[in-house]
C-alpha cells in the first residue's frame, strides 16, 4: 500500500512539472511578467489564479504581420486541478475579460537592419522550436533498451492519463474583445473627410465560449475511456464591426481601456459586419490507436450551427477593408524586396571585388525584381498596363543609346 502511495505521489509530482512547463511555455509566450514561482504554488495546490496579466507587445509576432499589440489586458486566468480525482473529474479552466488593442506597425522607414531584427526574430523562434523537438529527439535515442521499455511504459501510462484530460476538458471564456485601428494617412489613398480625426477601426467581440465533453446525446459528461468522444463549443454573442466614428482607445488610462473594451457599442447599425449571433460545433472525435502511447486525436464528424447570419457591408466599410489589406500585402512586397537586397550584397560580398561576378550579379537582380513585376501583372494586363509598358521599353532603349555613344 505504501509503495503504491509512493508511486501515485511520484507520478503527481512529474504530471506536476509537465503542467507547469507547459504553462509557462504557453502561456510565457502571450502574457507579460508573469511570474513562474507563483505559477508552482499554485499548480502545486491545485488552483492556479493570474489575475490583471497584460499582454505582451509581441503577443501577435506569430502572424508575422506589420501590427503590434499597443494593449492587451486579461482579468482572469484560472485553473482548477483534482489531483486525487484526475482520472474521474475535469480540470477546469475559465478566462475572464480579454481586451486587446492592435496597431499597425510603421515600416515606412524600416532600413535593412529593421528588417533583419524582423527577419532574426521569426527565425529565431523557428530554431527554438526545432531545438526542443532535437533535444527530445537525442534524450529518446540516448536511453538503453531496457530503458527505453520502462521510459515508454511510464510515459505510456502518462500519455493517456493526459490524454483523458484534455479530452475531459472544461474551458470557459468570457468578454472578449480584440480591437485593430489604423489612423487613415498610413493606409493610402483619400480618406473620407469624417475620419481625418478618428482611427479606422475593426473588431471582434464575443459574449462567451464554452467548451465541454458530453455524452452520445450530447449530455455533459466525463468520458471514462478512450475512444470515441463528443465534444460540444458553444459561443454566445460574437461579432464583427467596421467604425469610423469611434475615437482611438490608444490614450485611455487603465482602467478608461477596460471599461470601453467592456462596454463596446456600435454607433450605427450598418457598422456591424457581422451581428451579434450565437453558435454551437459539436465534434466526434475518435482516438487514433496506431499513435500510442501519444494517442492523436481524429476529427470523425462534426456539425455547425449558427443562430442567426446576418451578414452586411457599407461602401466605406469594403473601402477600408481593401485599404488595410493593401497596407498588409505593401508589407509583404518589402519584406520580399528586402530578402532579394540581401542576397544580392551576400553574393556581392562573396565576389570579393571581381568586377565581372558583381555586374552579373546585379543584371541577374534587375532580372528577378523585373520579372517578378511582370508576372505579377501578366494575369490582368490591359491596354493602358501594355501602352505604358511600350512607353518604358522605349525610353529605356534611348537611355541605352545615349549612355553608349
Amino acid at each position: 500500500e505504501y509503495m503504491g502511495e509512493n508511486i501515485f505521489f511520484q507520478e503527481q509530482k512529474n504530471m506536476e512539472k509537465i503542467l507547469i512547463r507547459v504553462l509557462d511555455d504557453t502561456l510565457g509566450k502571450y502574457l507579460h511578467g508573469l511570474n513562474k514561482q507563483n505559477l508552482e504554488i499554485g499548480v502545486w495546490k491545485g488552483e492556479v489564479n493570474l489575475r490583471n496579466i497584460e499582454l505582451r507587445q509581441d503577443a501577435l509576432a506569430e502572424l508575422q504581420l506589420p501590427i503590434h499589440v499597443h494593449r492587451g489586458h486579461v482579468s482572469t486566468i484560472s485553473l482548477s486541478i483534482p489531483w486525487n480525482k484526475l482520472s474521474s473529474q475535469p480540470v477546469i479552466v475559465n478566462i475572464k475579460d480579454v481586451y486587446l488593442l492592435a496597431l499597425p506597425t510603421d515600416t515606412s522607414s524600416w532600413t535593412f537592419k529593421d528588417f533583419d531584427q524582423f527577419a532574426y526574430a521569426t527565425k529565431k523562434r523557428q530554431i527554438l522550436e526545432y531545438d526542443t523537438l532535437k533535444s527530445k529527439q537525442l534524450e529518446a535515442s540516448l536511453e538503453s533498451v531496457e530503458e527505453k521499455k520502462k521510459s515508454e511504459e511510464k510515459n505510456g501510462w502518462i500519455e493517456k492519463l493526459v490524454t483523458k484530460i484534455i479530452s475531459n476538458l472544461q474551458l470557459t471564456i468570457e468578454n472578449v474583445h480584440f480591437r485593430y485601428e489604423h489612423i487613415p494617412s498610413k493606409l493610402g489613398g483619400v480618406p473620407p473627410e469624417n475620419i481625418k480625426t478618428n482611427p479606422i477601426s475593426f473588431g471582434i467581440t464575443l459574449k462567451s465560449i464554452r467548451a465541454y465533453s458530453t455524452n452520445q446525446d450530447w449530455q455533459p459528461t466525463f468520458n471514462e475511456t478512450l475512444g470515441l468522444s463528443h465534444k460540444i463549443v458553444n459561443i454566445q454573442g460574437v461579432s464583427f464591426y467596421g467604425s469610423i466614428d469611434s475615437p482611438s482607445f490608444t490614450l485611455l488610462s487603465g482602467k478608461e481601456f477596460e471599461l470601453a473594451m467592456k462596454t463596446i457599442t456600435v454607433s450605427k447599425s450598418d457598422d456591424y459586419l457581422f451581428r451579434p449571433s450565437n453558435a454551437c460545433l459539436k465534434a466526434k472525435i475518435v482516438l487514433d490507436p496506431s499513435t500510442a502511447p501519444a494517442f492523436t486525436e481524429v476529427l470523425d464528424e462534426l456539425d455547425f450551427s449558427l443562430d442567426t447570419v446576418s451578414l452586411t457591408i457599407n461602401e466605406i466599410n469594403f473601402q477600408n477593408i481593401l485599404r488595410v489589406i493593401n497596407f498588409m500585402s505593401r508589407f509583404g512586397t518589402l519584406h520580399k524586396n528586402f530578402q532579394e537586397t540581401r542576397k544580392l550584397n551576400q553574393a556581392i560580398e562573396n565576389a570579393k571585388g571581381n568586377k565581372h561576378k558583381i555586374a552579373r550579379e546585379r543584371w541577374l537582380f534587375a532580372f528577378r525584381c523585373t520579372k517578378k513585376k511582370f508576372s505579377k501583372k501578366s494575369s490582368s494586363w490591359d491596354i493602358a498596363e501594355v501602352t505604358n509598358t511600350l512607353k518604358e521599353r522605349n525610353v529605356y532603349v534611348e537611355t541605352f543609346i545615349q549612355l553608349t555613344e
